[in-house]
């Protein structure tokens, strides 16, 4: 009950709240960002597994969904983020082309 009550005194936050209703943690975390309500969520990355996945979760995206974007297999996603595998090869061209095309960066640094 204390976490509501913290939220319901932030001006932006008062509004989600109405009296006799609960407000889905859906909606609270998509406000405060993914990081505090997922374990394990890279806050400070220092590996390129964790950059991957931080940069995942702050599209709000799966690991099947970011996979199929870049058309890779959920396995390849897995080994790069949690296994620190980096990418090599045809997976690294895909990486680098979804994130250039999906994400409008033109140059990523993998």
């Amino acid at each position: 009950m204390l976490a509501r009550q913290f939220l319901e005194s932030l001006p932006e936050f008062s509004s989600l709240f109405k009296p006799g209703h609960s407000t889905p943690l859906y909606t609270i975390s998509s406000y405060l960002g993914p990081g505090l309500f997922k374990p394990g969520y890279p806050r400070e990355p220092k590996s390129f597994g964790e950059w991957l996945r931080k940069f995942r979760l702050d599209q709000g995206l799966l690991i099947k969904d970011f996979a199929r974007l870049i058309g890779v297999s959920e396995d390849t996603v897995i080994n790069w983020e949690k296994r620190n595998v980096k990418p090599r090869g045809r997976a690294r061209e895909k990486l680098t082309e979804a994130l250039r095309r999906v994400f409008g960066r033109e140059k990523w640094d993998l």
